[in-house]
């Protein structure tokens, strides 16, 4: 019975007979021929070598002995396996002993056999060989195809990286020279914004001064003066929210109260658009959060409705108190937001306003008022349609406001205070507020005149005291005051502190961080507290 091949798609594999008897060599080629092997033959060593160096052969069938040479079959399994590991050989010997099978395999053969040879079994091991050869082979492609696609994704990862670090540099400037842009039409507002307060305060002033015998009139002008000055401060924190991202100032504060003068604020322009504001407030008790930050987020989203309303329309302000939280709505009738555009208005720099001429806008409106219920701990959503659009703030209510008691014992001795500034209007302004609580106050003008004050006598209870003087700085006179005078309180202030710089006052002692321009409303409450404590702890010493 004729033997089959197992993988006849082998049978181009080259084949190398070595054997030293001419007649061995013929007759294994014609039991091999009919199964279209490429074979060859040779009965001389150095012969065998120049053919597998021209054609590397798949399988080599090596006889051990090899007459007229000092040359055997291990030194050609060693020789052609230096030069190919793939090459299966099958060693064929007439003397065969266990050590010689032993150090042949070791040297690096496929198969062992001994003369006679079965030629059913030589068929067996021919396929068998042929089969490990050309598994090796795709394993060998396959590493090198491997090792090629690996060099090949290396590559293309360097030039991914070289592309990501070129597309960061173009963000990075994209993004650089579209903030120049929005500062550009953030200037020109602030301009137009400035130049309408200023207008304001002047025109008032002057009338002031010419209706000095109408004492309603001036009260009414100081009013109107005082609601100017707190617009121009949301001017400035608008800015000042664009270039750095705002700590908020944890305050004890009315949230209705805030709502209606952001409204008062804006009143003028929401007449002028013939808009009708519907507030429906319920009481909300008083809790802690940033009042400035939190009116320039209402203040973005009345401006945002007056550009929706174009024509005039409704826009309805609600609260509600649930769980210790505090939700407000702001829904308008305007125009609306497309379903394309709802998923981008809190992203820095988008803006529907872009065909709009008359529309002066920077695209950070609502991505600052994001920042800024964020930073409270709380959400700003938006829903839109045809009929107009809703947004809702969600914000907790930390630190609800607890009753002092304010009538604590009297200290019989005056409460003695310093303010310390290099603006003499505002030592003058800080002086009267103080005095105006019965606060003997005096003023100095530098870090080197408190300290000398103090020198000359230490019975002070409080110090207001500016971060940026010259000669000696606040914070290097609270170093001394703290530890000199311990008990002395610190109030420091400044016009522009970070977050960095504020903890660090904190932590070097000072009592608290006021930021200008100040609020007397919210600095009469921190001075009230003040001397509650001031005067109880007089009391205590006394008693």
């Amino acid at each position: 019975m004729k033997y089959q091949m197992t993988h006849p798609e082998y049978k181009n594999s080259k084949i190398l007979i070595v054997d030293d008897e001419a007649i061995f060599c013929t007759m294994i080629k014609e039991v091999l021929k009919p199964y279209g092997f490429m074979i060859e033959s040779s009965t001389q060593y150095d012969l065998a070598l120049d053919l597998f160096d021209k054609n590397r052969h798949a399988l080599v069938l090596c006889d051990f002995n090899l007459a007229g040479s000092s040359k055997n079959g291990l030194d050609i399994v060693r020789e052609f396996k230096k030069k190919s590991e793939l090459t299966q050989i099958i060693m064929i010997t007439g003397r065969p002993s266990l050590e010689l099978a032993v150090k042949a395999f070791e040297t690096g053969i496929y198969d062992f056999m001994v003369k006679p040879v079965n030629m059913r079994h030589l068929k067996q091991k021919v396929d068998s060989a042929l089969c490990q050869y050309h598994l090796k082979f795709q394993e060998e492609e396959l590493k090198r195809d491997l090792k090629e696609k690996n060099s090949q994704l290396k590559t293309i990862n360097q030039q991914l990286r070289d592309a990501l670090d070129e597309s960061k540099k173009y963000q990075a400037h994209l993004a650089h020279s579209t903030k120049l842009a929005g500062v550009g039409e953030m200037t020109a507002s602030i301009a137009h914004e400035f130049n309408n307060i200023l207008g304001a305060i002047r025109g008032y002033s002057q009338l002031a001064i010419r209706s000095s015998h109408d004492t309603q009139y001036l009260l009414e002008a100081h009013k109107k003066n005082k609601l100017a000055a707190d617009k121009a401060i949301k001017v400035v924190s608008n800015l000042l929210q664009f270039s750095k991202k705002l700590t908020p100032s944890m305050e004890i504060n009315d949230i209705n109260q805030a709502i209606t003068e952001t409204i008062t604020l804006s009143l003028h322009h929401l007449n002028l658009q013939k808009i009708k504001v519907e507030t429906i407030l319920d009481d909300i008790p008083q809790f802690k959060f940033d009042s400035g930050q939190l009116q320039q987020v209402f203040l973005n989203l009345i401006t945002n409705a007056c550009q929706a309303m174009k024509s005039g329309g409704n826009l309805q302000i609600t609260n509600q108190y649930k769980n210790k939280e505090v939700i407000l709505h702001f829904t308008d009738t305007g125009a609306g937001i497309s379903q394309k555009n709802i998923k981008k208005i809190f992203l820095p720099f988008f803006s529907t306003k872009g065909n709009d001429n008359n529309a002066i806008g920077t695209g950070l409106g609502l991505f600052v008022s994001k920042q800024i219920i964020e930073s409270h701990n709380g959400e700003i959503t938006v829903s839109s349609n045809e009929s107009g659009s809703h947004f809702k703030i969600t914000l907790p209510c930390n630190g609800l406001l607890e009753k002092v008691n304010s009538t604590p014992p009297q200290k019989e001795t005056p409460i003695k205070a310093i303010v310390v500034d290099d603006e003499s209007d505002i030592c003058e302004v800080l002086s009267h507020f103080l005095r105006a609580k019965d606060i003997e106050t005096i003023s100095a003008y530098t870090g080197k005149e408190c300290l000398d004050l103090l020198e000359k006598d230490s019975n002070f209870d409080l110090i207001l005291m500016d971060l940026n003087m010259p000669e000696i700085n606040g914070d290097e006179a609270l170093h001394v005051i703290k530890e000199k005078y311990p008990d002395i309180i610190v109030y420091i202030m400044s016009g522009y502190g970070t977050k960095r710089k504020i903890d660090g006052i904190l932590s070097i002692g000072a009592d608290k961080y006021i930021s200008k321009p100040f609020d007397l409303d919210t600095l009469d409450r921190y001075i009230d507290e003040e001397i509650i404590n001031i005067k109880e702890k007089s009391y205590l010493q006394l008693s």
